[in-house]
């Protein structure tokens, strides 16, 4: 039982450093931790029903043991729930991607073929407004300001 107990707390400290440095890559390692942690706990509670002794330290004891079970167990549910959301997330934002560059493709090649016509208009008529000359006011020829 004491080794039991001695891998869950070696166990319970790398779950609790990984969640810690809060990053997605380490789900996996969580989750299989998250599994071996519940492992361990299921055969410490094994061992504290076969063994006979006081009842009322035992009792507890259990209690403890399944305290801790059900906290790994809604800790995995959680996990699992939260991968599940953001594998949707990422599919739609994909999706998402892709119709945006679509239209943004399409529209870029209109855009640049309009420029393209403009661009040979241009050359082929050529710039041939007139030149206008403009006329400079003189100080006779301004209104006075009153």
């Amino acid at each position: 039982m004491d080794a039991l107990e001695k891998n869950y707390e070696q166990t319970k400290v790398q779950y609790d450093a990984l969640i810690a440095e809060n990053k997605p890559a380490n789900l996996p390692k969580i989750q299989a931790l998250n599994q071996k942690m519940s492992a361990i706990l299921h055969d410490m509670l094994g061992e504290v029903a076969t063994m006979k002794g006081n009842a009322a330290n035992l009792q507890i004891y259990r209690d403890e043991l399944m305290t801790k079970l059900v906290k790994v167990q809604n800790d995995s549910s959680i996990m699992m729930k939260q991968k599940d959301q953001y594998e949707t997330l990422k599919m739609l934002q994909g999706h998402e991607q892709e119709k945006f560059d679509a239209s943004f493709y399409w529209y870029a090649f209109a855009l640049g073929f309009a420029a393209v016509i403009f661009a040979i208009v241009l050359m082929w008529k050529g710039h041939t407004a007139p030149a206008i000359p403009t006329m400079m006011s003189s100080p006779t020829t301004t209104p006075a300001f009153i």
